[in-house]
Formats: structure tokens, sequence, C-alpha cells
């Protein structure tokens, strides 16, 4: 489990523990014979519930993956960057080019 998801996790199950003891205490639940260790497990397990239907998704559904950076990617970003930088070049040498014909058919003008 990464660390985001545990920590969706922790506060899904806490909240529902949080919830499942308030609601005990405001509907006198303890009086009718549940204890605060029933709550709190009864909360867990629907936040346990919760958790995995509402935000992990149903089973089988595809999960979006994080883009993580490796040598592969690192490889295809500076062939990019490689190739960009070679065309600028080839595009640089035939301003150069020009500039310098243009340079030299000035001078044979005057």
């Amino acid at each position: 489990m990464m660390a985001g998801g545990f920590r969706l996790f922790v506060v899904i199950v806490g909240a529902s523990i949080l919830v499942s003891l308030y609601a005990g205490y405001s509907y006198h639940w303890l009086v009718a014979g549940y204890s605060l260790r029933d709550l709190a497990l009864y909360g867990g397990f629907f936040g346990v519930v919760f958790y995995a239907l509402v935000a992990r998704g149903p089973p089988g559904q595809a999960r979006p993956v994080k883009p993580h950076f490796s040598e592969d990617s690192e490889a295809f970003v500076e062939g990019y960057a490689s190739e960009r930088g070679k065309a600028r070049a080839r595009q640089d040498h035939r301003e150069k080019i020009a500039e310098e014909e243009r340079a030299r058919r000035d001078a044979e003008e005057m």
C-alpha cells in the first residue's frame, strides 16, 4: 500500500470509529448493552469496507498508475532533447548560410 493510500485508509477507518463511538454515545447504545470496544470494532469494520469499496473502487477495475521516472524515460527525454537540439542546430546553420549568401549578394551589388 502506498503512503498516500495508507493515510487515506487511516483517516477513513479512524473517522468511522469516531462516528460509531459518537453515535453509540448519542443514542445511548452503551446503555443497550454495546460496549465501547464493540462500537469501535463495528466502526473499524465498516471503515475497512467503505475504504475497500468506495475509496479503492470495485475489484478488478483498472486503477491509474502514477508515472515514475526510470532510466528508459530518462533516455527518451534525453533523446527527444537531443533531436530538438539537432533540429535547432540545423535551422541555425541554414540561417547562417542564408545570411552569408545575402551578405555576399549585397557585396556584389555594390
